[in-house]
């Protein structure tokens, strides 16, 4: 019995793929919650600041990434309590002021008079469902280096004791006195979620609103991952026809499958969007087989979906198990994320949606994600070529660092080589041998030698070997951007070796 096909490459898709279009990695993540939770010494400013200074100072550091939505942003941050000296359950004026001029703003759903009763009760709702009161606290007392990570750890280890946790009465001021400085604030454990509820939808905010930005004033900079796109769909069209010549099976995996797999480890679904085009574009243009067939190319997800019929380009569906609240009910609480699960039918809200977070403690998923990690993994385990594409295996990312490393085994084997892609300042050519060796002795003692890819690279060597490996470090999209472009793709997809 032969093993089954699994694609030859598999292409690693980190934050460093996309950095160029503005979304943020996730050093730059940490730099803007820190400086939003009004930490100490965040971005360089040693004293609190006001929400309206703290938005600014990440406008002018992070190219107006929060620009079009700056206004929204401060009033949600109101509406949530980012004053620490505000009790959870206490509305102002200005909280009811912030939440009216929210719902006046929001473009799905004309409400011309706002209860003010419901307000105060949605008011407090959301507060507990996107604790930015807890949040702000703990992040005070989190360690600054992998500030992210830590956080996480921070809020999931307590969830999964059970147990709260003692913080700061205040942000930490160097201006306390002492005696003020000791007071503690308890946090308990069931405000905890709400706490990683904030986080993750803050660092959704960020990602949504770096897209949005890129597509109103920096669109050009799309155009290259465009044509990366284009090129795989063009190469696998390729492909297919190549296949089809040798074998009438169009059902066999060798067929079916493309020659390369991506594990996307970003929040952003770029990459995947651009891909449905392109397969769009190409789609039904070219004919195999006898009798002549269309060929298409698919999506294979991982896990099967639920899916709906679109009724227009906003994505209302026709279907009513599937529809938004538009009614009488959403309008009167003011509750405008609530789907209905296409399983079960509850209704379920943003905080609702299963993610894999930048966690150590990534235990207990559902069972789809593990199904697609699994597939993940054996993937990976197949593959003959490795490609990281702005990837460096951070280290939440445990689990694909161990995998990695147990191809230690069958490297010489099945010769099996890994393309790194990383870095900005380095040669904008492929560096191989003795050339990627002075290379690495070159930048390595180097502060900023991530930029070169230093780190990453050093890693896959320990694990591939200085033979199997070659490194780009002069940036993404330069990588395959600069000359023919379907050339350079194809370079990036084909072992070496």
């Amino acid at each position: 019995m032969t093993n089954p096909y699994w694609p030859e490459t598999t292409i690693f898709w980190g934050a460093g793929a996309t950095a160029s279009l503005g979304i943020p990695t996730t050093q730059q993540q940490s730099e803007i919650l820190q400086k939003l939770a009004d930490v100490p010494n965040a971005l360089d400013d040693e004293k609190t600041q006001s929400l309206d200074e703290r938005l600014e100072k990440i406008n002018s550091r992070y190219d107006g990434i929060f620009s079009e939505i700056k206004e929204d942003l401060k009033n949600l941050f109101i509406v949530l309590g980012d004053d620490l000296d505000v009790k959870l359950g206490e509305i102002k004026d200005e909280h009811y002021e912030a939440f009216e001029k929210l719902i006046k703003n929001n473009r799905l759903f004309d409400i011309p008079d706002i209860n003010k009763n419901n307000a105060i009760d949605r008011i407090i709702m959301l507060r507990n469902d996107y604790d930015w009161d807890a949040l702000k606290r703990i992040a005070q007392i989190c360690p600054k280096e992998n500030f992210l990570l830590n956080l996480f750890n921070i809020i999931d280890f307590h969830l999964s004791t059970g147990k709260g946790l003692h913080v700061p009465d205040k942000k930490r001021d160097k201006k306390m006195d002492n005696e003020r400085d000791n007071e503690k604030y308890f946090i308990e454990n069931f405000r905890l979620n709400g706490a990683k509820s904030c986080l993750v939808f803050l660092i959704q905010t960020m990602i949504s609103a770096a897209y949005y930005k890129l597509l109103n004033s920096k669109r050009e900079k799309l155009e290259p991952y465009i044509n990366f796109a284009k090129a795989l769909a063009n190469l696998m069209i390729k492909e297919g026809v190549d296949t089809s010549k040798k074998t009438k099976d169009f059902d066999r995996r060798d067929f079916y499958l493309f020659s390369y797999a991506v594990i996307s480890m970003n929040f952003d679904p770029i990459l995947l969007w651009l891909l449905f085009n392109a397969h769009k574009e190409v789609n039904d243009k070219t004919y195999i087989g006898t009798p002549a067939v269309p060929l298409k190319l698919f999506h294979d997800l991982g896990n099967a979906v639920a899916s709906y019929k679109i009724k227009d380009e906003k994505g209302v569906s026709e279907d009513e198990e599937f529809k938004i609240k538009e009614d009488k009910k959403i309008k009167e609480e003011y509750e405008f994320d609530v789907l209905r699960c296409p399983y079960c039918g509850s209704l379920t809200e943003a905080y609702n949606s299963v993610m894999v977070m930048q966690t150590s403690f990534k235990n207990n998923l559902p069972i789809f994600l593990e199904e697609i990690q699994k597939e993940a993994m054996v993937c990976l385990e197949n593959s003959k070529h490795i490609v990281l594409l702005g990837y460096s295996f951070p280290q939440d990312d445990l689990m694909w660092d161990i995998v990695m490393n147990s191809k230690k085994a069958s490297i010489k084997k099945k010769n099996i080589c890994c393309s790194v892609v990383i870095g900005t300042d380095g040669e904008k050519r492929w560096l191989t041998g003795q050339e990627l060796e002075d290379f690495i002795k070159k930048h390595e003692n180097e502060p900023n030698n991530q930029n070169f890819g230093i780190p990453t690279i050093k890693k896959m060597k320990e694990i591939f070997g200085i033979e199997n490996l070659r490194a780009y470090t002069g940036g993404i999209p330069d990588v395959w951007n600069n000359g023919n472009v379907e050339q350079n793709v194809e370079t990036i997809l084909k072992p070496f070796k």
